[in-house]
């Protein structure tokens, strides 16, 4: 749970980082032979992780308009 502004600043990053992050490692998985099935499969705990950040980036930005 993000509950400082520093915090915040840092969810921003890592959620744009897990961006890139998420588009190697699919590039990797493909390189290696996977299937699209096998691929996104492997992928799904990256996926899971991003959702999460995104969730509680959009938690804390709630927060705050309600503090406006």
């Amino acid at each position: 749970m993000i509950k400082t502004e520093e915090a915040y600043q840092y969810a921003l990053k890592r959620m744009n980082e897990d961006v890139q992050i998420i588009k190697d490692q699919r590039t990797h998985f493909e390189k290696l032979g996977l299937t699209e099935e096998q691929v996104t499969k492997a992928l799904q705990p990256s996926f899971a992780f991003h959702n999460q950040l995104k969730e509680e980036i959009a938690s804390y930005e709630k927060t705050l308009n309600q503090k406006e």
